[in-house]
């Protein structure tokens, strides 16, 4: 539903949905803690000690959140024209085009996931020696932790921006203007890097910084500084990555 507004630059609901599933989700956890309490001292609540209640609370809050999420986008869909009815004529709809893309889409994902699993394997490695030689290194802790801030810029700024040029883009193709096409895409390249760029300085400035705030309460100077390393290793990776 969302990629149909898109393909209208029509791009605020979508990009707003998520609030809704978020609010359903919070409101289901506040329910939980006010009808059973917050864990135990240890601040660890046993999933085998979950009621029936307990259970349905939680999943059905999440999937009721993920159902209002979607069902919200139909206001803006019909407001903008945009009918849904079942068709199953697949004659002449491009479906082999778009399996092309969709193979492609899934073996860039295939080797992303090559990089990310063997980078997994190596971190839980170094956790394993330095367990044995009572060191402290980076090891899959904070490579995720890093990743995940890393991750950051290319929500707020890539997806974002290559959101709303590959409509143009898809747009330009479809007229078989070739040179709005080139024109909008060095555009977003362009500010996509700037943007990107600058994130990352921003984040190389408090790699430390953000590491200590990221880390359990209690974790030494010591630890944030090697979680910092593993953050500024991954920074140059962030306009890269938005130009893909």
């Amino acid at each position: 539903l969302g990629e149909l507004l898109n393909a209208r630059g029509i791009f605020g609901p979508y990009m707003w949905a998520p609030v809704v599933n978020n609010v359903v989700g919070i409101t289901g956890l506040v329910a939980f803690l006010v009808m059973w309490g917050p864990a135990p001292g240890d601040g660890v609540f046993p999933v085998g000690d979950f009621s029936s209640p307990q259970f349905w609370l939680l999943a059905g809050s999440a999937t009721l959140g993920v159902l209002l999420q979607a069902l919200v986008l139909l206001i803006p869909m019909r407001n903008a024209g945009v009918s849904l009815r079942l068709d199953f004529h697949f004659r002449g709809t491009s479906f082999g085009t778009a399996s092309k893309v969709a193979g492609w889409t899934f073996a860039t994902l295939g080797v992303s996931q090559i990089g990310i699993l063997s980078t997994s394997n190596l971190a839980t490695q170094v956790d394993t020696w330095a367990a044995g030689k009572d060191v402290l290194l980076a090891g899959i802790a904070s490579y995720t932790t890093a990743f995940m801030i890393y991750m950051v810029p290319q929500s707020l700024i890539s997806v974002s921006l290559a959101t709303a040029i590959f409509t143009r883009l898809a747009n330009a193709a479809a007229e078989r203007d070739g040179q709005t096409m080139a024109d909008n895409y060095h555009q977003g390249v362009r500010l996509i890097t700037l943007l990107s760029l600058l994130a990352a300085a921003v984040l190389m400035a408090g790699a430390v910084p953000m590491m200590q705030l990221a880390l359990p309460p209690g974790a030494s100077p010591e630890a944030a500084r090697a979680y910092s390393w593993v953050l500024l290793a991954l920074m140059p990776g962030v306009a890269s990555t938005g130009m893909v």
